[in-house]
C-alpha cells in the first residue's frame, strides 16, 4: 500500500524554513499573521526515493496591500406604488483591480440579502411595493478589508393619495350668501394643499383665486353654481385629486302670473271662468285660489287647486286671486292680481196708480221706476194705450171685476227681477141708475 506523509512549513526569510507543529495534513490553516511569510510542503511517500522533498513556495505578504476604498450608488428616489425605480448607478472601488459587486436590499435598513444575480456594476431594479434600501458590496485584489458596503440608497415608494371630501349641498335664494363649504383633509400623506375650483356646468372647473384654505366661504351667486376641492399632500401618489362635487342651487324669486277677468253678475248668476297663467319662473307649480268679500281677508277655496277656477253662483261682490309657487324658486307663494265679481241685486219692480177704475175707463196711468230698460207691461182686463215700453203706461179698462197690472225691466246692470211685480186693480162697473116717481 502507498502511503504518503506531509509537514508544512514557514520562513521568515523565504530562506530558513522550520516546520510548522501539527501542520501535516495536505491542506493547512495559517493563523492570524503579523509579518510576511512564506510557507511550503515537505512530502514524502512510501516506495519512491529521494524523499522528503518541498513542494514550491507560497508566500502571503502582510501590509503590501492598502485598504479596499469602496465607490458609492446613487440616488435616492421617490416613485409610486407600482411604479419601477431608475436605474442605480455605481462607481467603482478606488483601489485595487478587477472588482467584484454584489447588490443586497433591506425592507428596514438594517438586515440586508444579496439580490440573486444582481452581480455587476450597476443595477435595474423591478416595480416596488414598498419603500426599500440599496447597498452595494465591493472587492477588488490587491487591497485588504473588502469586501465593504457602499453607501445606502433609499427608493421611497408613496402610496396614493387618499382624497377626502367637501360638503355640504344647499339651496339658495336671490341675493342670499351660501354657508361655508367645509373640507375633510386626506387621509394619509403629510403638509396638505389646497386648491377650490368652480363651475357653472359641472364640467369645466376653474381655480376660484386666493381659495387654498381647507374651508371656503362663496360669495353672493346669480346662477347654480358647482364646487369642489383639488387636494394634494407629500408622502403621496396620484395628486392632486379633487374630492366629491357640491352644488349650490341659486333659485331666483318667483315671478308669479296673473288671473283674468274682472265680471259684474246678477245675484245668483253663474260667473264665467277665472283663467290663470302660471309663474313666469321655476317648475311643478302649486296653485291655491283664495276669495274674499272686504277684499282685506282672503280666505283658501277648498279643492280650488287647479290653474283655472270657476266660481259658483254669488250672493254678493266677491274677490279673487291665486296663490302661486314653484320649485327652484324662492319667496313663494305669492298671489296674483286680483280680480273683481260684482254681483248686482236683482231689481223688486213696484207699481203705483189707481187700484180701483170705472170700466170703460180711460187714462188710467200706472208707474214703475225710472232709469231702466225693456219694460215688459201686462194687463188683464183692460188695454195699454200708451207708454208700453217706458216706466209709466195708460190703461182702459174693459172688463169689471179684480183686473192686474204687472211689470218687469232690466236694470242698468242688466239684471231681471225673478217675477214681475202685480198690482191689483178694482174695475167697477158703470152704475145703472133709476128713477121712481
Amino acid at each position: 500500500m502507498l502511503f504518503r506523509s506531509y509537514q508544512w512549513q514557514s520562513s521568515l526569510d523565504n530562506t530558513t524554513f522550520t516546520n510548522i507543529n501539527g501542520a501535516t495534513a495536505l491542506n493547512y490553516q495559517p493563523g492570524a499573521l503579523t509579518a510576511t511569510t512564506y510557507y511550503r510542503q515537505m512530502q514524502n511517500a512510501s516506495g519512491v526515493c529521494g524523499g522528503p522533498l518541498p513542494t514550491n513556495i507560497v508566500s502571503i505578504t502582510v501590509g503590501a496591500f492598502p485598504a479596499l476604498i469602496p465607490g458609492t450608488i446613487g440616488n435616492n428616489q421617490s416613485l409610486c406604488t407600482g411604479d419601477t425605480p431608475a436605474m442605480l448607478n455605481a462607481t467603482p472601488p478606488a483601489n485595487g483591480t478587477q472588482p467584484v459587486y454584489q447588490w443586497q436590499s433591506s425592507l428596514d435598513n438594517a438586515t440586508f440579502t444579496n439580490i440573486a444575480g444582481a452581480t455587476a456594476l450597476n443595477y435595474q431594479p423591478g416595480a416596488m411595493t414598498a419603500t426599500t434600501y440599496f447597498r452595494q458590496m465591493q472587492n477588488a485584489q490587491s487591497t485588504c478589508g473588502g469586501p465593504l458596503p457602499t453607501n445606502v440608497v433609499t427608493i421611497t415608494v408613496n402610496p396614493l393619495l387618499l382624497v377626502g371630501s367637501i360638503g355640504a349641498n344647499q339651496s339658495i335664494c336671490e341675493g342670499q350668501i351660501p354657508a361655508l363649504l367645509t373640507g375633510v383633509p386626506p387621509s394619509n400623506g403629510t403638509s396638505p394643499v389646497y386648491q377650490w375650483q368652480s363651475s357653472l356646468n359641472n364640467v369645466t372647473f376653474t381655480n376660484i383665486t386666493g381659495a387654498t384654505s381647507l374651508n371656503y366661504q362663496p360669495g353672493a351667486i346669480t346662477a347654480t353654481t358647482y364646487f369642489r376641492q383639488l387636494q394634494n399632500a407629500s408622502g403621496t401618489c396620484g395628486g392632486p385629486l379633487s374630492t366629491n362635487v357640491v352644488t349650490i342651487s341659486f333659485n331666483p324669486n318667483l315671478i308669479a302670473g296673473s288671473i283674468s277677468a274682472n265680471q259684474s253678475v246678477c245675484a245668483g248668476q253663474t260667473p264665467a271662468l277665472l283663467n290663470g297663467i302660471p309663474p313666469v319662473n321655476g317648475t311643478s307649480p302649486v296653485y291655491q285660489w283664495q276669495s274674499s268679500l272686504n277684499n282685506v281677508t282672503f280666505n283658501n277655496i277648498s279643492g280650488a287647486t287647479a290653474l283655472n277656477y270657476q266660481p259658483g253662483s254669488l250672493a254678493a261682490t266677491t274677490y279673487f286671486r291665486l296663490s302661486q309657487n314653484a320649485s327652484g324658486t324662492c319667496g313663494g307663494p305669492v298671489f296674483t292680481n286680483t280680480v273683481t265679481i260684482t254681483v248686482n241685486p236683482l231689481p223688486v219692480p213696484t207699481i203705483t196708480g189707481p187700484a180701483s177704475a170705472c170700466v170703460n175707463s180711460t187714462g188710467n196711468v200706472y208707474t214703475t221706476q225710472t232709469g231702466m230698460t225693456g219694460y215688459t207691461w201686462t194687463v188683464t182686463g183692460g188695454a195699454i194705450t200708451a207708454g208700453a215700453t217706458t216706466n209709466s203706461i195708460t190703461v182702459t179698462w174693459n172688463t169689471t171685476g179684480a183686473q192686474t197690472v204687472s211689470v218687469n225691466y232690466n236694470t242698468p246692470a242688466g239684471c231681471t227681477a225673478t217675477s214681475p211685480a202685480v198690482y191689483n186693480v178694482t174695475v167697477n162697473p158703470l152704475p145703472v141708475p133709476t128713477i121712481t116717481g
